[in-house]
């Protein structure tokens, strides 16, 4: 069976996943209270994922599309964490915290919102569809 031979090599593959993973980012997930003093609600954001090696890529590499042989861009960003990150949803909130030298140096601070989160019983990254307007 392969079964086992995937078993087997997930840790190892998951292992290199993560050693290329050179940026850096927060994930947050609004909560809204109401605040009696202020007669409002008050959102603020807690933690889902603090601080975690990431992989930001942003999408802004061109490249031919295969039916129309055009350049096209893709323009929605996507993160790629560790696959033992669980949690994260849509709409959560990602701030990118540090870069690496592969990495936009422009990102840096960059704040997208999860479209998506990819799920699977053998992933080896977490991948995360982002958008840069909530």
């Amino acid at each position: 069976m392969i079964g086992p031979v995937i078993d087997a090599a997930l840790p190892v593959m998951r292992a290199n996943a993560e050693s290329m993973m050179l940026d850096r980012c927060t994930i947050e997930r609004a909560t809204s209270t109401w605040d009696e003093v202020a007669q409002k609600t008050v959102t603020t954001w807690v933690p889902v994922v603090s601080e975690s090696v990431c992989d930001v890529d942003d999408g802004a590499a061109s490249g031919r599309s295969i039916v129309t042989d055009e350049t096209v861009t893709r323009v929605e960003p996507s993160v790629y964490l560790p696959a033992s990150v669980v949690g994260v949803e849509p709409d959560d909130r990602v701030t990118v915290t540090a870069v690496g030298p592969m990495t936009d140096p422009s990102l840096l601070d960059a704040v997208m919102w999860v479209s998506h989160a990819v799920a699977g019983s053998h992933v080896v990254e977490c991948h995360l569809s982002c958008r840069w307007l909530r």
